[in-house]
């Protein structure tokens, strides 16, 4: 399969490279490829990546920062509750095509901090001065973190529509569900996933069809949360800003 499926060509915008947030959501168009197992990896990087400064850690040496989502596209196939607290209005346009195309979602990151936000391990409550939160254990990667991280100086609703909902869904993985093998025994789990086509040597394609109702049970929406958790670490946390385009 294609790694290289974007649309035409994109210029960098390289306006204002001091301010970290306008760089993140005007550089990138059309710039994060589909969803792919085999790899993920961004088509430009910003001028923000280029200068290596993580939003949350500050100025970076290059080999520290990549480039991730602030909501990972599999969260399109996620029912609309993943995000409890969230309004619908502000959820509504997250299709997959949004997620990997809208520039806001796109920011560079501490390649050790990537693998805990993928995993909702941290989050920002905008809403709260913008306040870092920690959700679970982070081992070394907790100093790079601040109490606080600067508000965008000039709005970005989506920008902070994509913040909010990850802080949500945060909250919705971390406290509201817990674990979902205190409510299942695990021969129900391995069971769920053997009918849903999940597990040792099942291929990508080989799931149930995604309109199976069972995808819609509270097991199996965890179990295919876990299977995009999965292919996500797999594809790596990000485009590392070292690596060379491909032409």
């Amino acid at each position: 399969m294609s790694l290289d499926p974007f649309p035409s060509a994109n210029e960098v915008i390289h306006d204002h490279a001091k301010d970290p947030y306008r760089e993140t959501r005007v550089c990138y168009r059309g710039i994060l490829t589909p969803f792919s197992t085999s790899h993920l990896r961004f088509k430009h990087v910003s001028y923000n990546a280029i200068q290596n400064r993580c939003l949350f850690a500050g100025l970076l040496p290059q080999e520290s920062t990549q480039v991730t989502w602030i909501i990972p596209p599999y969260f399109a196939y996620m029912p609309a509750n993943a995000f409890p607290t969230c309004s619908p209005l502000d959820t509504r346009a997250l299709s997959a095509e949004y997620l990997e195309t809208n520039p806001s979602n796109a920011l560079p990151m501490h390649k050790d901090l990537i693998p805990f936000w993928n995993d909702n391990a941290f989050s920002v409550d905008i809403d709260d001065d913008y306040r870092i939160i920690i959700f679970r254990e982070m081992g070394s990667a907790r100093g790079l973190l601040p109490a606080h991280i600067p508000p965008p100086p000039s709005p970005n609703t989506d920008f902070e529509m994509f913040l909010r909902c990850h802080f949500h869904s945060s909250i919705h993985a971390n406290i509201l569900h817990g674990d979902v093998r205190e409510d299942y025994t695990s021969q129900e789990i391995i069971q769920l996933m053997g009918d849903l086509g999940v597990g040792d040597g099942d291929e990508e394609g080989n799931f149930a069809p995604m309109d199976d109702p069972r995808w819609q049970t509270v097991l199996g929406k965890a179990i295919w949360e876990d299977v995009m958790r999965v292919t996500m670490s797999a594809a790596g946390g990000g485009y590392d800003s070292t690596e060379e385009e491909d032409g």
